[in-house]
């Protein structure tokens, strides 16, 4: 295992002025090894915008993970894809996931690393 991927959860919130609830995401799994391997790719058009599209298969040592969680690898968001693959009595799971161009918001401030990853200052 030689990435590092982070997986979150969603939670829903509410507004302090409105109380609307509002869905926010916070690292249930953060810096977890993991294997990654291509498993397609392609970039389509829609309504005149250039949509690319990458899924990756992701293998790490298991943890609970629902589909309705997410993976954030190199700053790029994958929605995990049913069915999660459990490998060996739960020694391991291959979990599939597609990037169609969100990334992560990146705090203002932030150092952003090679790698996608960032490191939030003080200041």
């Amino acid at each position: 295992m030689d990435r590092k991927i982070t997986i979150q959860r969603a939670s829903i919130t509410h507004d302090a002025a409105f109380n609307e609830p509002r869905e926010t995401w916070h690292n249930l799994y953060p810096n977890l090894w993991a294997n990654k391997r291509s498993k397609s790719g392609k970039e389509v058009f829609s309504a005149d915008q250039e949509i690319a599209t990458e899924v990756m298969v992701f293998t790490i040592r298991y943890k609970p993970v629902l589909v309705t969680d997410r993976i954030v690898y190199e700053g790029r968001i994958y929605d995990i894809l049913p069915p999660l693959n459990e490998l060996g009595r739960r020694r391991y799971l291959e979990i599939t996931a597609s990037w169609s161009g969100e990334t992560e918001e990146i705090p203002e401030g932030a150092i952003v690393l090679e790698n996608g990853a960032y490191i939030v200052t003080e200041g």
